[in-house]
């Protein structure tokens, strides 16, 4: 089974703004990686609560990022299978992780 990389909401964010120089090529290349990567619909609407509240971003613009998200990035919805499966992945590997 071929892993996924999960991007979550700081990857968007730091690809997306002026914030951090370093951060924000690290976050692209990350994005522009060969590597399957997948985001979730709670990261996303974080990174876009963040793009409007922090850094004022014009809705069309975010709309933009939300559209080229789509185009390359897997989405997910969390549900009760997921929230299941990682707190099995835990008792399984004694691994914490935050599947919230």
């Amino acid at each position: 089974m071929k892993d996924n990389n999960f991007t979550d909401s700081n990857i968007l964010i730091y690809a997306h703004t002026m914030q951090d120089e370093r951060k924000k090529k690290i976050a692209q290349a990350i994005l522009s990686s060969d590597q399957t990567i997948i985001s979730s619909a709670q990261a996303l609407n974080e990174s876009i609560n963040v793009f409007i509240k922090r850094f004022k971003i014009h809705l069309n613009n975010i709309q933009d990022i939300v559209d080229q998200t789509f185009l390359y990035i897997p989405v997910k919805i969390i549900n009760n299978r997921t929230i299941l499966s990682g707190l099995e992945i835990c008792n399984n590997t004694n691994f914490l992780i935050t599947i919230l």
